[in-house]
């Protein structure tokens, strides 16, 4: 055991060894092999490689070129590889400016990522027949290259591995096309061939047209993005088309899918705003559209094709988002697997429908929504739409960014209102919501154009940051339940919020950057989401519920100035990880006083999180009640009664802010 543990510091230690022999800079990388590494001071002039190298005495075969070997050698003119040589690493050659003469012996297998990026004197390339794989934009940006080959042998071809080459030929082999020719306004990929490369045509402003060859079953990622092509026939033996494939095409006006596409990804045909004819293949083989597809397109109507059964979201693009002038949408029997919130935000419907016989959603009483069937949840909502009586819920984000929504009426019967409903409905000056409404989602209402407190009888959904009332103190309505996630979120002039007992939920970040100097949370109150105090940074006293049971991450996180957190539940409430986890990383929790229960000191001081404050028995908590000399001999009590910390003094009753209560 101990001579293979010394093989291994031994090996390891002649890994890390690097030499420099004859002006170039060699690594051990194995046994019997090197790579050349940076050197200082850098490579210049006419370099010759040698096969074989000796260090140490021991002979090494010549490998590699490493990453970052010769980047940035401004003065290097000319190098002669070996035949030995397999492999071009990452950046190898990357902005050698003066680079004009470089071969490529047989026997390499790959050229890596931006081997050979802004190499502006490279005019000629002669790729080996080894070549196998060939990484992406391993030739961008050499300005005067001209000519290169593509072995057939290549298994692998990257993106943009030629981009910005402008005098640089059409780039191919017996089954791929690597690099289409600036100046070809008109292209028709040949018969055999079976694939084209990531980019193959990105930003050639000169090319129209584009035909594709029966041989090929797809379109890569970003084949043709931000090129000239005004129309574009997709022919039935394509299987998929790839993100970006013909996004950013300005004066793309026409569009047909064939009949075996059965994938559109993301972006494949977004931001091309000229785009308002589209037609689709009918044999029912397209299956998925995905988010951003034909985002940002000229579109006016859109039929669905039966098959389809998913429109999908993409990093928060739909596949139709931001069509301005789109407003008549069908959708087929087919699609019951997924359509996503953003599938048509921001577009101006008027009129959309589901077929008959779908099983999953339907767009019942002419409602212009979409409705999940078996919940009744409105899943897509517009400005044109009336929301039907037998609606239950609003889903997600069902009228995000409805810019040109004005007004609503929620009907009665609708019992939650899921996160950003409403939320960049810009234009919504004017809400109904019923008292069916028990519970809701955060950030519904944030973006729009209310002006005045957004709540019902039990749930306070939003305090815009502008409303008369988000200045000085504001009470929150007796009844309420749920204050809403965001809801006095930024509301940075009130000077104090004073809650109802009948409260039961302070949902996340709930007041967020509010710059009150006191909260008190009602007894009902059994769990306090996470950053529902985050940011409150001229807050110094926190009252929490005696029913406490959980409390999330970060809720006092950024509350600087906090000193006291009074806490009447006698069992510690659980939290999540300790109490960095609870007051941020920028607090320290051993500097802020927590008082409990006298008799449930010692279980907070054992408690995760917890453990961490200075743990104080509730009858230490300093109160709003003086006591002046004349005072002194009368009786004053600390209670807890409900829950809630009371002093009684001279027969009367005290919460623990000096305010008398019965």
């Amino acid at each position: 055991m101990r001579k293979f543990f010394l093989f291994v510091a031994a090996l390891c230690s002649m890994v890390a060894m690097s030499q420099v022999v004859g002006g170039i800079n060699y690594e051990i990388i194995t046994d019997t092999t090197v790579q050349i590494v940076v050197n200082d001071p850098a490579y210049s002039g006419d370099i010759v490689i040698p096969a074989r190298v000796t260090i140490d005495g021991r002979d090494y075969q010549v490998t590699e070129i490493g990453y970052n070997a010769f980047e940035y050698c401004d003065e290097l003119t000319s190098v002669v590889l070996p035949d030995g040589i397999k492999t071009i690493g990452d950046a190898a050659f990357q902005f050698c400016s003066k680079l004009g003469s470089i071969n490529f012996p047989e026997g390499l297998v790959s050229i890596g990522y931006d081997a050979f990026w802004a190499c502006d004197s490279l005019k000629s390339v002669v790729l080996p027949s080894t070549l196998k794989k060939l990484y992406g934009y391993a030739f961008e940006e050499c300005p005067n290259l001209v000519s290169c080959n593509l072995p057939n042998g290549l298994e692998y071809v990257g993106e943009y591995v030629f981009a910005g080459d402008s005098l640089l030929g059409t780039v191919m082999n017996d089954s791929v096309v690597a690099w289409i020719s600036y100046a070809e306004t008109s292209f028709a990929i040949p018969e055999g061939i079976k694939a084209i490369a990531a980019s193959v045509g990105y930003y050639h402003k000169n090319l129209k047209q584009v035909t594709f060859p029966s041989t090929m079953q797809a379109i890569p990622y970003t084949a043709f993005e931000s090129s000239g092509l005004t129309s574009v026939v997709i022919p039935d033996n394509i299987e998929w088309i790839g993100s970006s494939a013909f996004s950013y095409c300005a004066d793309l006006t026409s569009v047909t899918i064939g009949n075996g596409v059965r994938y559109i990804y993301s972006d494949a045909f977004g931001e091309c705003p000229n785009l308002t004819n589209l037609t689709w293949g009918t044999a029912g083989n397209l299956e998925v559209i995905e988010g951003g597809a034909f985002c940002n397109t000229g579109l006016t109507s859109v039929t669905i094709p039966e098959g389809v059964k998913r429109l999908k979201n993409y990093y928060g693009r739909g596949a139709f988002k931001g069509c301005k002038n789109l407003k008549n949408v069908s959708l087929p029997a087919s699609l019951t697997e997924d359509i996503a919130y953003n599938t048509f935000q921001n577009c101006p419907i008027e009129s959309i429908t589901v077929a008959a016989g779908n099983t999953v959603f339907d767009s019942r009483d002419n409602c212009n929504a979409i409705i999940h069937t078996s919940s009744n949840k409105l899943m897509l909502g517009f400005a044109s739409t009336v929301i039907p009586a037998s609606v239950k819920v609003i889903g997600y984000g069902a009228f995000q960014e409805c810019t040109n929504l004005t007004s609503i009426v929620i009907p009665e019967g609708v019992t939650y209102i899921d996160h950003y409903a409403f939320f960049n409905c810009t234009s919504l000056t004017s809400i109904t919501i019923p008292n069916t409404v028990r519970r809701a989602g955060f950030q519904i209402f944030d973006g729009t154009a209310l002006t005045e407190p957004v709540y019902n009888q039990y749930v306070f959904f939003r305090m815009p940051q502008y409303a008369a009332q988000a200045t000085g103190e504001y009470t929150v309505p007796a009844g309420i339940e749920q204050i809403a996630g965001y809801a006095f979120y930024g509301c940075s002039d009130l000077t104090a919020i004073h809650l109802p007992a009948s409260l039961k939920i302070v949902d996340t970040e709930a007041f967020w950057y509010c710059n009150v100097t006191e909260m008190v949370i009602p007894d009902n109150v059994d769990s306090i989401a996470d950053y529902a105090f985050d940011y409150m940074e001229n807050v110094t006293k926190i009252t929490l519920p005696a029913n406490l049971k959980q409390i999330g991450v970060w809720v006092f996180a950024g509350c600087n100035q906090l000193e006291q957190i009074i806490c009447p539940a006698e069992v510690p409430a659980s939290i999540y990880g300790d109490a960095i986890d609870l007051v941020g990383d920028l607090n320290d929790p051993s500097s802020i006083k927590l008082y409990v229960p006298d008799a449930s000191v010692p279980a907070y001081k054992g408690a995760d999180g917890w453990k961490e404050f200075d743990v104080q028995p509730i009858s230490n908590v300093p109160t709003g009640i003086d006591q002046t000399a004349n005072e002194q001999s009368q009786m004053t009590n600390k209670v807890l009664r409900n829950g809630q910390l009371l002093i009684e003094k001279s027969g009367r009753t005290y919460n623990v802010q000096g305010a008398q209560v019965k």
